[in-house]
C-alpha cells in the first residue's frame, strides 16, 4: 500500500485515533501521547496532546474529519475558529496542528501560513495527502493502520439536505423595523381624560373564563413567519450495509427554538414538544433542541440509500450560521460529526409610529425582529 492508495478513515473516531498513534511515533512518545478529555466537553480546540520528546513545551492536534462523500473542505471560518479556542488552551501551546481528511486545498493551506504568522505559537496545517505521507514515513503506524483497514468493513454515512444537497443556505424572514418617536403637544383636558381612562382599566373586573368560552382551545393569537423548514437527508455512502441504525442531532448554535413543522411558526408556549407516536420513526425535544430519528419496522439502510426527515427552527436573529451535532449507532459502526449551515436572511421593511410625552424622548430608531403577525 502506498500513499496513493491509503484509504481516508471511515469516521471521525478512527481519524481521531490514527492521529494519536501516528504523531505519538513521530514525537517518540506512544506512551504519554494523550486525547484530551471526552467528548462532549470543553476541548479548548485540542483533541490530542503531548510533548515531544527532548522539547518542554505542548503541541495540540486538532482532528478535523470530512465527508468524504460531500467533498467537504476545510473552511476559513473553521481555521479561525480552532485557533480562537487554542489560545485558551492551559499551558500554553508552542504549536498547533490542523490535521483534516479534507484534501489539500492551495487557498486554505496559504490562509494558514498567514494565520501562522499572526500568532505567537506554531500553527501547522496537514491535509490528508500530508498525513498519507507521514503514514508511509512511520513503519509502526502504518503497520496499525493497514491492518486495521483489512479488518473492517467499508461503512459510510453522510448528512444531506433537502434535495441531496450537500450545502444550502437558509432564508428566514426577519422585520427591519423602523420606529419614529414624535412629540405632539396635548392640552390639559387631553391628559385629564387618558389618565382617567387608564384608572378605569385598573379598577375593572378580571375577566371570567366563561367570557371565553366562545373562542377556539389555545387559540393562537399571533404567527412568527421567521420559522424556516428544511430536510435532513441520511445517506449510507459506505460499500456495507447499515443494520440496527439510530440517528440524532442536536442543535448547538444559532437556534433559539425547535419545534414540530406542524406549527406553522404559531407562538406556542415553551413547552417540550416530544412525539413519542410508536409507529413514527422522528420525535423531537424542544427543550434540549435535539430530533431523534429511530426506523420503527426496517432498521436496514442499504448502500446509496438514505432516509429523510422534516426539522423546523427559529433562527436567532443576529445569526450567519447555525450548528448541530450529530450521532448514528448502528451495528458494527458509529459515526459523528458538526455540521454548520450559512444564514442569510430576507427582510420586509416596517414603518412605525409612537407619541411620545417630552421634546427630549423624540428620536428614530431601527431593529431587526422576527416577523410577527396577529394570526
Amino acid at each position: 500500500m502506498n500513499k496513493k492508495t491509503i484509504q481516508k478513515p471511515e469516521n471521525w473516531q478512527d481519524f481521531e485515533n490514527l492521529c494519536k498513534k501516528l504523531w505519538g511515533e513521530i514525537f517518540e512518545i506512544p506512551s504519554e501521547i494523550k486525547k484530551n478529555g471526552r467528548s462532549g466537553q470543553n476541548q479548548q480546540g485540542v483533541d490530542i496532546v503531548g510533548i515531544p520528546k527532548g522539547e518542554n513545551f505542548y503541541v495540540g492536534i486538532q482532528c478535523k474529519g470530512k465527508d468524504e462523500y460531500a467533498q467537504k473542505k476545510l473552511s476559513e471560518k473553521e481555521v479561525d475558529k480552532e485557533i480562537k479556542l487554542a489560545k485558551e488552551f492551559k499551558p500554553k501551546l508552542g504549536k498547533f496542528i490542523i490535521a483534516t481528511t479534507a484534501n489539500k486545498d492551495a487557498s486554505i493551506e496559504e490562509y494558514v501560513r498567514l494565520k501562522d504568522q499572526e500568532n505567537d505559537f506554531k500553527i501547522l496545517l496537514f491535509c490528508w495527502e500530508d498525513i498519507a505521507d507521514l503514514i508511509e514515513e512511520n513503519r509502526n503506524t502504518h503497520d496499525y493502520y493497514v491492518k486495521n483497514l483489512m479488518h473492517k468493513s467499508n461503512f459510510g454515512f453522510s448528512i444531506l439536505y433537502n434535495q441531496l444537497e450537500s450545502d444550502i443556505i437558509l432564508k428566514p424572514l426577519l422585520a427591519r423595523k423602523t420606529t419614529t418617536y414624535f412629540y405632539i403637544e396635548k392640552t390639559t383636558e387631553q391628559v385629564l381624560r387618558e389618565v382617567q381612562a387608564s384608572l378605569d382599566a385598573i379598577k375593572a373586573p378580571s375577566p371570567k373564563l366563561s367570557d371565553f368560552s366562545h373562542l377556539p382551545f389555545n387559540q393562537p393569537r399571533y404567527v412568527n413567519e421567521s420559522w424556516v423548514s428544511f430536510d435532513i437527508v441520511l445517506l449510507n455512502s459506505g460499500a456495507s450495509v447499515l443494520e440496527d441504525w439510530k440517528f440524532q442531532l442536536t442543535f448547538t448554535k444559532g437556534v433559539r427554538r425547535l419545534s414540530d413543522e406542524s406549527s406553522g411558526g404559531l407562538m406556542m408556549p415553551s413547552i417540550s414538544l416530544v412525539n413519542i407516536d410508536k409507529d413514527n420513526p422522528r420525535y423531537i425535544d424542544a427543550d434540549s433542541k435535539t430530533v431523534y430519528y429511530k426506523p420503527i419496522k426496517e432498521s436496514i439502510l442499504v448502500q446509496n440509500d438514505n432516509k429523510w426527515f422534516p426539522v423546523s427552527i427559529l433562527i436567532e436573529v443576529e445569526a450567519t450560521e447555525i450548528e448541530f451535532e450529530w450521532e448514528l449507532l448502528a451495528r458494527d459502526y458509529s459515526a459523528t460529526g458538526t455540521e454548520l449551515v450559512s444564514v442569510s436572511p430576507e427582510y420586509k421593511d416596517i414603518q412605525e409610529r409612537e407619541e411620545v410625552f417630552s421634546e427630549e424622548d423624540v428620536r428614530v430608531e431601527t431593529s431587526i425582529e422576527h416577523l410577527v403577525r396577529k394570526a
